[in-house]
């Protein structure tokens, strides 16, 4: 599985409306995913910081889930400016976007791994974070 996480930092004077956003924004991606192969799921959190329990660095973290980097490049391709074009409407933030991989997750009863080659040098250049 692969997951497009969309980071919006905060910063000061970061704008964030978050009723917007979880109303009208998640929604609308979500049903413009639902049409695409390979679409899995969207989640929304809202990060702390756990030093603290207080203020984060993140105002809101979104991921798309999808079954294949094949499918992930397709509906990111396909929606992108979409996406983009929505997000003066709730911020005025940068998000920062990454591409990762899902090779182990566990829950309290069973572990689901996958090793091996990641297929993330398929990826565009313009997809990859600044490490």
């Amino acid at each position: 599985m692969f997951r497009v996480t969309i980071i919006y930092p905060d910063q000061p004077g970061a704008r964030f409306d978050q009723d917007y956003y979880l109303k009208k924004h998640v929604p609308t991606m979500k049903q413009l995913l639902q049409g695409m192969p390979g679409f899995l799921n969207i989640s929304v959190e809202r990060s702390f910081d756990a030093s603290s329990w207080g203020a984060s660095f993140a105002l809101m973290t979104c991921h798309y889930t999808f079954d294949s980097l094949q499918n992930t490049m397709l509906a990111m391709s396909d929606l992108a400016g979409q996406m983009r074009a929505d997000i003066p409407k709730f911020s005025n933030v940068v998000p920062t976007v990454y591409v990762n991989e899902l090779i182990q997750s566990h829950s309290s009863d069973e572990v689901i791994s996958r090793f091996g080659d990641s297929m993330l040098s398929d990826l565009p250049s313009s997809w990859m974070a600044p490490r």
